[in-house]
């Protein structure tokens, strides 16, 4: 029994924590707050050069890297960078490839590759500053992971554009449509894959959403409520039952474990008294 419990309890640590953290809901709005602290005085208009980043990686992009993204990138990642905390390294990481995908590439993938600019602007940041904070993100993440963050990120800053904490020119209700549309897309990409905490992140985009649409009624052709991933994708069937009797076979090993521990404690002490008990008997 006890080695059956031990492999529940590695299989367990394999399925929950091998997987990738997006963190979206969470951060978001506190990683794009920085950028929002960026100052134009602080743009050198009148160079012709990127200050803060090695022309060596980023000459290539003199077309769509502009003076004003350098300055807010060197803004942005050396406030990052002062954290040091490395998941918030990661998860400042997570944003920045967000930025450079709207604000930088304009949402257009043709031309370049976010992964190859990413990297370059990292490498450039961190060969012009010589700190190395950075270095274990440049080559952290995936194309596919890349794929999935921006995915995250488009569907809730459109919420939060929708609900106006995000301060924009646009028509909320659009934000609104485009995030309800950009949810479903994402139960799709749900749905043909095993990426538990991406599925996740919808969850709490529905939770916040229809919490915020039970008061809200500035959108009358918005729907009220999200569908939920877990009505149509089998795999939460299975999973969730089989987690809850993972976590009865965690907890039932780390109880055989205390208990055998109390006993051998209990037994230990018993023989301790034994022999006090019989010596002192043959004393007298």
């Amino acid at each position: 029994m006890s080695v059956q419990l031990h492999n529940n309890f590695r299989l367990y640590i394999l399925l929950f924590s091998c997987h990738f953290q997006y963190n979206t809901a969470k951060t978001f709005l506190t990683y794009r707050t920085i950028l929002e602290g960026w100052n134009s005085c602080e743009a050198k208009s009148e160079s012709r050069h990127c200050i803060g980043f090695s022309e060596e990686y980023i000459s290539q992009y003199d077309d769509i890297f502009t003076n004003i993204h350098c300055s807010k990138a060197l803004h942005y990642l050396s406030t990052v960078e002062s954290i040091t905390e490395s998941q918030r390294l990661n998860n400042g990481c997570k944003y920045f490839l967000y930025w450079l995908y709207y604000e930088v590439l304009k949402k257009n993938l043709y031309k370049h590759k976010i992964l190859k600019i990413y990297q370059d602007v990292l490498l450039g940041y961190i060969d012009s500053s010589y700190n190395h904070y950075f270095s274990n993100y440049i080559s952290f993440f995936s194309e596919k992971t890349i794929d999935k963050i921006i995915k995250l990120s488009e569907m809730y800053d459109n919420f939060y554009k929708f609900k106006g904490d995000i301060h924009h020119t646009d028509n909320k209700c659009d934000n609104a449509k485009e995030c309800v549309r950009l949810y479903n897309e994402n139960i799709k990409v749900c749905e043909e894959g095993d990426d538990y905490d991406f599925c996740y992140e919808l969850d709490n985009l529905k939770e916040s959403y229809d919490t915020y649409m039970k008061s809200n009624e500035s959108c009358p052709n918005s729907p009220k409520t999200l569908e939920s991933y877990r009505l149509f994708n089998p795999t939460v069937v299975i999973i969730t039952p089989f987690s809850i009797l993972l976590v009865i076979s965690l907890s039932l090993f780390f109880l055989y474990k205390v208990n055998f521990i109390r006993f051998q404690i209990y037994k230990y002490y018993s023989n301790i008294y034994t022999v006090y008990f019989q010596t002192k008997f043959l004393l007298n």
